[in-house]
């Protein structure tokens, strides 16, 4: 499934009794994708030819007619940040568009200017709040804050960690400020524990975060207590490729030819209490409570929504944000990166508006935009 994806599910029927049939389901959703399109790069578009499934926008102004929307969920690469087949090193920002600096993957992705004005324009004239939903690192959301629209609040690894914006976020560069009370639910010894959270919260004054060391653990891997670690660090005792700098409620699975593991093994061997999704290419494992959609829940009663299917709408691209995507009363796609998503826009076709368009020329930041255009227009 995709380059970001979502659900991966936990284990195969046949081994595990406990799977009931949402889990079935979005395990048949991954394998299907999984086996027709294993994997994705970052640039890739599957391509819809016609993009007859895409609803208008006048058929969603119907359908959001009575829906009070408060939150506006966003995925960032793919969605809001793309990542062009050709780039140069010494890409710069031009008129339109900003170049982020490479991530420790060395992919380099871009974000229309454009994109910015429009975000602010939800959160000030539309009064609805804006919150980014990313499976990536937390240190590198603190290092990319510059380079990302200001939001009401940040979530990343995958939903494992919420951060919001101080008040004095003007004055005071960019910094954040932890969701103490998921993060308690985090810390759980059977979910991800509290030893990779890095510095303790009384550690830097008011819960502040400044800068990406303060939230990098320096324990070890194999030190780190919680099932979460305790399976990853059983895994890599395997020889498998495990990636886990910089994560406090995740770790990733990186599947080459010179390393231990493959995606069956994984579904075999995950305990309960862990989930899966494929992500960049790669599995992302965390507690079940996390990802994007039980972050957004979450998010959503802390904002005053009354449910996601009331008082929501996403934009995503890929299979890790399926959940999150189908649980809105509404889904943009800019793009669709994984082969699940596809699937799940077949089976709910009026439940996404889809914006890139290869006839018209439509795609990456424009297709973007045109998403955001269309959501601020529909919006009371």
């Amino acid at each position: 499934m995709p380059r970001k994806a979502s659900h991966y599910i936990q284990h195969r029927q046949q081994k595990r009794q406990h799977i009931d049939l949402s889990h079935l389901l979005l395990l048949l959703l991954f394998l299907a994708a999984f086996c027709s399109f294993s994997v994705v790069h970052a640039s890739d578009t599957i391509s819809l030819s016609p993009p007859v499934t895409s609803v208008s926008k006048t058929m969603v102004e119907d359908y959001l007619r009575d829906k009070d929307i408060k939150v506006v969920f966003s995925d960032v690469d793919g969605t809001l940040i793309h990542y062009p087949d050709q780039i140069m090193v010494d890409e710069k920002d031009d008129e339109d568009r900003i170049w982020l600096p490479p991530s420790s993957t060395g992919m380099r992705g871009v974000i229309s200017k454009r994109t910015f004005v429009l975000c602010q324009s939800l959160r000030e004239e539309k009064g609805v709040k804006l919150v980014l939903v990313s499976g990536m690192r937390s240190s590198t959301l603190i290092q990319r804050l510059p380079f990302l629209p200001k939001a009401d609040a940040y979530c990343s690894e995958g939903g494992g960690r919420i951060f919001y914006p101080t008040k004095d976020d003007v004055g005071n560069g960019y910094a954040l400020k932890e969701d103490l009370s998921w993060r308690k639910t985090m810390e759980a010894l059977d979910a991800a524990g509290s030893d990779g959270y890095g510095p303790s919260v009384g550690e830097f004054e008011d819960n502040v975060i400044q800068s990406a060391e303060d939230v990098i653990s320096n324990i070890p891997i194999f030190e780190r207590k919680g099932i979460l670690w305790e399976f990853a660090s059983s895994l890599k005792r395997k020889g498998w490729n495990i990636d886990y700098k910089g994560y406090a409620t995740s770790f990733r699975i990186k599947f080459t030819a010179d390393s231990e593991g493959t995606m069956d093994e994984l579904l075999d061997l995950i305990p309960r209490e862990l989930s899966c999704s494929v992500n960049l290419g790669m599995s992302d494992v965390y507690p079940k409570n996390s990802g994007k959609k039980n972050c957004c829940i979450y998010l959503c009663n802390v904002f005053g929504g009354e449910s996601l299917s009331e008082s929501s709408i996403c934009l995503c691209d890929d299979d890790n944000d399926i959940e999150m995507a189908l649980a809105c009363s509404h889904a943009f796609l800019p793009a669709i990166t994984s082969s699940s998503m596809r699937a799940a826009v077949d089976t709910n076709l009026s439940h996404f508006t889809i914006t890139y368009d290869e006839v018209r020329n439509v795609s990456e930041t424009a297709a973007t935009d045109e998403a955001l255009d269309i959501i601020r227009s529909i919006l009371k």
